[in-house]
């Protein structure tokens, strides 16, 4: 698998998935339940929103292992990760209690402010114990939930895969070796079998799950483990046609699952470097995945409480992403490009 450091399609994939997270909230969101949701009925398995995670967190583990490796100091490796997390998600958060939550509430500004539950939220920034709810906001959105973020739950598992990783790191298990390599193989297939065994993981810590974490862990390992695999393997179009036949052939079936942790990460690396000039210009002027991912829900959640739910659904879809994206455009150019510049200075 040849690397091209500048001429991959990392954010152009980043930026779809992050669109195609909105759209996938627009369905419960109006219809509180996603059977309405596209990829779900062709698949009988996953969701158009699960399926944007898995990529998300394929991607993760085999850039995050890169960027262990060529920067694997403790100071430095999470240094990467909160300036790269915490700024737009601060911004979002002040933007969410002052402003929308002040808007929004069905209390008077004075119970509001006073309200402990209220200044809580921002315990949120730990990433862990989030909380999804200020005092009586968006609770006419009865439709699905009056949560004023429900995306950013995904962040307390992508913290706990850092960490985990650089554990490892740490423990020499991210070098290349042989034995290094099948045991990566073997973490993996444990995590799918306890994946497909969701009454073995019913443990909670600090609103971490098992049975979510051991799904999103076997994805984050198989992107790792392709990194490691890089100079190994060569994800050809030959095999990815053969993989992406195979996964079609288990839709709606019991298998689905399992065949999709292999599938889903093998695809994405393949797509990643596919040499299409195009994927790259779309994402010339910058990164708005992220912005998207942290403002989208928000909006979204404005949107069904101006329309009182009467809006269709290609209305929402199209209303939510052009709004998403514009504050998006606006995030990263005003609030994350400044601190990685600021980052790259030091």
């Amino acid at each position: 698998m040849q690397l091209r450091q500048h001429q991959n399609n990392f954010d152009f994939l980043r930026l779809m998935a992050a669109m195609m997270v909105v759209v996938y909230h627009s369905y419960p969101l109006l219809y509180a339940n996603y059977y309405h949701d596209w990829l779900f009925n062709l698949t009988g398995h996953c969701s158009s929103g699960s399926i944007c995670l898995d990529v998300f967190f394929v991607m993760s583990g085999f850039l995050i292992t890169q960027s262990y490796c060529r920067r694997p100091t403790c100071i430095e490796f999470f240094k990467g990760r909160v300036l790269r997390i915490f700024p737009a998600l601060m911004v979002s958060m002040l933007l969410i209690v002052l402003v929308v939550g002040a808007i929004f509430t069905q209390l008077s500004w004075q119970d509001y402010f006073t309200n402990a539950y209220t200044w809580r939220y921002f315990v949120g920034l730990s990433l862990f114990k989030l909380q999804f709810n200020l005092p009586q906001v968006f609770t006419e959105n009865f439709h699905h939930t009056s949560s004023v973020n429900g995306s950013i739950w995904s962040l307390s598992y992508e913290w706990t895969m850092y960490a985990l990783l650089f554990f490892f790191g740490k423990i020499g298990f991210l070098k290349p070796t042989k034995i290094n390599l099948i045991l990566h193989g073997l973490i993996i297939g444990l995590m799918v079998y306890l994946d497909v065994h969701p009454s073995l993981t019913t443990i909670s810590f600090l609103g971490i799950k098992s049975v979510i974490i051991v799904h999103l862990y076997s994805l984050f390992m198989m992107g790792s483990w392709l990194f490691l695999l890089k100079d190994k393997i060569n994800i050809n179009h030959l095999t990815a046609l053969v993989v992406f036949m195979i996964w079609v052939l288990t839709f709606h079936t019991v298998y689905c699952a399992i065949i999709s942790v292999i599938a889903i990460p093998i695809l994405v690396i393949w797509f990643a470097f596919l040499p299409i000039n195009i994927f790259k210009k779309i994402t010339a002027t910058g990164d708005y995945s992220y912005g998207i991912y942290v403002f989208g829900f928000p909006i979204q959640q404005i949107i069904i409480q101006l329309t009182k739910g009467n809006i269709g659904i290609y209305q929402m879809i199209g209303l939510s992403l052009f709004l998403s994206l514009a504050v998006a455009i606006l995030s990263y150019h005003f609030i994350e490009k400044p601190v990685l510049n600021w980052k790259k200075k030091r």
